[in-house]
C-alpha cells in the first residue's frame, strides 16, 4: 500500500505497535487533528472513544483495531502524507517502506529500541551528578526552579527519578523528551543518552556520535557510565518532534525492580506506552484535583484559576464536568488521575458526604503523607476532620487577595518540592541578652 510493506506492518509486535502509537500521538496531538486523520481513511473517531476519552486511549484503540482489520498500513501512509515534517512519525513509516531487497528494512531508519528507564536515569545520574549541572539542564528543559525537586546529597539517582516522574506527570508541556534532548545536546557521545533521544525523536540519527577532538571535562562528580563529551550539536530552537510528552522509553514500572515513577510523590506512573496485549493505561493527567462542596464553589474556582495561571494543570468539577458526562465517573477520574488532591476545607465541606469520600479516597493512596497526596486548604476557621488533623495544610482566610494567592502558590510549591528552604540567608537573630560587656 503506497510504498509500505503491508506484510511487515501486519507482523508488528507489541513494542513496534507502541512506537507507532507514540508516533501518531506526537504527530496528531489533539482530538481534532486525529479525527481529521481518521477521516482520510474513512473512519470516525467517535467509533473509538467519546470526546472526553484521553487521546492516548483513542490512539491505542485505533491502532489495535486497524491492525486487526487490516488497514494500519493505510493509516500510517496517510499520517505520513498529512504530517510529513514529524521526525518520529517519519522514522516509523520509513522503516516499513518497501526496499530493493524483499522484506528488507533500511538499517539507517530502523525503529530505535530504547534503553530502559533505569539505565537512562542511572546514566543521567552519573553524567549530571553535580546539582548545579543537573538543575541547569532541567531548567533548560522547561522546569521552573520553584518546581524542581530537592537535591538529595549523595543520591543523584533519586533526584533524577523524581525529575522523570514530574515530566511524565505533565509538569512541562513536551514531557520527558525535552530532558532527553537537553541531555543529548550536552552529552551527544554518550550511547545511552543518544539512544534514548533517538527513540524519543529528539536527536538527529544522521549525526556522528564521535566526541569532538577536545571535549570539556564532565561535571564535577560525574563518574561517566559511558564516554561522553560536553560539547554537542548546535542547540535547536524548534520544539521537539514529540509534543505530547510520551517518550519512546518504556514505563518505569514495566520491569521488575524499577521504582514506579510516581512512588516518590505522585502515585501511579503515567503511561508512556502500553505493552503488547494490555489495555489502555491510566495516565496522570493533572497536577491537582480540587475537591470542594457547592457552598465553596467560588473559592474552588479562584484556587483553580490561580494554579492554572501559575502553569499547573487542574481538574475541577465546575469546569470539567460538562453536560453529558457521568458525574461519578468524572469524580473517580479526578481522584485517580491527578497527582494531588486539594481539599477546600470549610464547615460545609466537613459536613459533606461526597467531600469526605473524595479526600478519604485520596488519603488512602498516601496514609503516611510521604507523597503529599492531600493538601488541605482552609478557607474558613474550621476544625479539621480527625484524619486530616496531622496533615500540614494552607490557611487562606482573613487575608487580602494578593497575599492569599502568594500563600496558596507557596504552599503547593512546597508540597511539590518537599522543602521550603529560603533563597536568601536568614538574618542573624537579635541579641536579647543585652549588649556584650565593655572590655
Amino acid at each position: 500500500m503506497a510504498g509500505l510493506d503491508d506484510a511487515r506492518v501486519q507482523e508488528m509486535d507489541g513494542r513496534q505497535r507502541r512506537v507507532a502509537r507514540e508516533a501518531l500521538g506526537a504527530a496528531f496531538p489533539s482530538w481534532g487533528r486525529f479525527a481529521e486523520l481518521l477521516d482520510r481513511v474513512n473512519r470516525r473517531i467517535t467509533d473509538y472513544g467519546a470526546e472526553r476519552t484521553p487521546l492516548p486511549d483513542v490512539v491505542y484503540a485505533v491502532v489495535e483495531g486497524a491492525l486487526a482489520e487490516g488497514w494500519l498500513t493505510q493509516l500510517l501512509d496517510e499520517a505520513a502524507r498529512a504530517n510529513p515534517g514529524n521526525r518520529l512519525l517519519s522514522d516509523v513509516v520509513t522503516s516499513y517502506r518497501v526496499t530493493a531487497g524483499p522484506g528488507a528494512a533500511n538499517p539507517a531508519t530502523e525503529v530505535i529500541s530504547p534503553p530502559d528507564v533505569r539505565t537512562v536515569i542511572g546514566t543521567l545520574a552519573d553524567e549530571f551528578s553535580d546539582p548545579t549541572a543537573a538543575k541547569t539542564l532541567i531548567a533548560a528543559a522547561g522546569l521552573r526552579p520553584a518546581r524542581q525537586p530537592t537535591w538529595q546529597v549523595g543520591n543523584a539517582e533519586l533526584f533524577w527519578f523524581e525529575v522523570y516522574r514530574l515530566y511524565e506527570g505533565g509538569a512541562v508541556v513536551g514531557g520527558w523528551p525535552l530532558v532527553l534532548r537537553e541531555a543529548y545536546l550536552q552529552r551527544p557521545a554518550n550511547p545511552v543518552i543518544r539512544a534514548a533521544a533517538l527513540a524519543a525523536g529528539v536527536a538527529d540519527a544522521t549525526a556522528s556520535s564521535s566526541p569532538p577532538a577536545e571535549s570539556p571535562p564532565l561535571a564535577q562528580g560525574g563518574t561517566g557510565r559511558a564516554t561522553s563529551a560536553a560539547a554537542g550539536p548546535e542547540r535547536r530552537t524548534a520544539p521537539p518532534a514529540n509534543p505530547t510528552g510520551t517518550a519512546s522509553v518504556p514505563r518505569a514500572d514495566a520491569r521488575p525492580g524499577v521504582p514506579n515513577s510516581g512512588t516518590s510523590a505522585g502515585g501511579t506512573s503515567p503511561a508512556t506506552g502500553v505493552a503488547a496485549g494490555a489495555g489502555p493505561a491510566t495516565e496522570r493527567e493533572w497536577d491537582f484535583f480540587v475537591s470542594y462542596t457547592a457552598a465553596n464553589k467560588g473559592w474552588a474556582e479562584w484556587i483553580a484559576w490561580q494554579l492554572e495561571e501559575a502553569g499547573y494543570t487542574v481538574y475541577i468539577q465546575a469546569w470539567d464536568f460538562v453536560p453529558g458526562s457521568n458525574w461519578m465517573n468524572m469524580m473517580t477520574r479526578g481522584i485517580q488521575r491527578a497527582n494531588r488532591t486539594i481539599t477546600v476545607l470549610s464547615h460545609a465541606y466537613i459536613d459533606s458526604v461526597w467531600g469526605t469520600a473524595e479526600w478519604q479516597a485520596a488519603l488512602r493512596d498516601d496514609p503516611e503523607g510521604f507523597k503529599r497526596k492531600v493538601i488541605p486548604v482552609r478557607v474558613e476557621d474550621c476544625e479539621r476532620p480527625t484524619l486530616l488533623e496531622t496533615v500540614v495544610g494552607v490557611d487562606l482566610f482573613d487575608l487580602p487577595e494578593d497575599e492569599t494567592a502568594a500563600r496558596l502558590l507557596a504552599g503547593v510549591a512546597a508540597a511539590l518540592g518537599g522543602r521550603t528552604k529560603p533563597n536568601t540567608k536568614p538574618s542573624f537573630p537579635p541579641n536579647k541578652g543585652g549588649a556584650p560587656p565593655a572590655r
